[in-house]
């Protein structure tokens, strides 16, 4: 679950404080590559997850799937649509393009999909815990 904590700790937590501390163009900069990564450890994180739970259990419930394949695919348009798109926008603003109200239109839509991300995060943390009370495990450590 260590995936979900860094989707949460990057988005709600880190990306702020950049933009708290440092001038919004070295912000959005580190921000952005900071997504980029967060994003390509999401693609990895929910095929290694999908793998192991399938290797592991016989039974999973549709909550997991929703939410790790729903994770996968918004990972997977983050990172090869909204943030490409942006990042273009950016660079047309920078030569001069007047495309603020494009630019604040994708960043809108990315971070709506960013939240969706962090409650289908939240909906598989919550899978993980469950099965973990079902098996008898949680209260045991």
């Amino acid at each position: 679950m260590a995936w979900i904590g860094s989707l949460w700790t990057i988005g709600y937590l880190v990306v702020p404080i950049l933009f708290q501390m440092l001038d919004k163009k070295l912000a959005g900069q580190l921000a952005g590559q900071m997504f980029v990564v967060e994003y390509w450890m999401g693609c990895a994180s929910a095929v290694l997850l999908i793998i192991l739970e399938r290797s592991l259990n016989s039974e999973i419930p549709l909550r997991f799937w929703i939410a790790s394949v729903g994770l996968f695919i918004l990972d997977l348009v983050q990172l090869f649509v909204i943030h490409p798109m942006i990042v273009a926008v950016k660079q047309e603003i920078a030569q001069g393009a007047d495309l603020n109200s494009r630019f604040a239109t994708l960043h809108a839509i990315g971070s709506i999909l960013y939240l969706l991300m962090s409650l289908l995060g939240l909906m598989l943390v919550l899978t993980h815990f469950r099965s973990l009370d079902s098996e008898g495990v949680k209260g045991h450590g």
